[in-house]
């Protein structure tokens, strides 16, 4: 039977050497002291320069942007109506909804037909 303690020991090594680079990484990425920004501040001033700056800030300028969305793709037809009168008569009205790729809602009016055929 093999020996599984020699087997699990390299993942402990690799847990720990990545847990020692994470302490050495949060190490150098910390945020200064009041003692480092206070010496920096008393050095700047020993050295004559008055006016150091810690910290850059940046203006955004507001702009209108519109973005352009190329795609491709296929349309596909979610469901047919199927129109038919309950009169006949002459064609007086068509709605600009009434086209290819029309939009309209429940009850609006596609079409009239001329009052006197019926």
């Amino acid at each position: 039977m093999p020996d599984f303690r020699k087997i699990r020991s390299p993942g402990f090594l690799q847990i720990g050497v990545i847990a020692v680079l994470l302490i050495i990484t949060f190490y150098f990425t910390r945020s200064p002291s009041k003692e480092d920004i206070l010496e920096r501040s008393a050095l700047a001033s020993a050295t004559g320069v008055e006016n150091i700056q810690l910290v850059s800030v940046v203006r955004p300028t507001p702009t209108v942007t519109i973005p352009n969305i190329n795609a491709t793709g296929a349309l596909v037809v979610r469901s047919y109506v199927a129109l038919s009168p309950q009169v006949s008569g002459r064609v007086a009205y068509v709605s600009d909804a009434l086209r290819a790729g029309g939009v309209f809602t429940a009850g609006e009016e596609l079409m009239s037909i001329e009052a006197e055929d019926f």
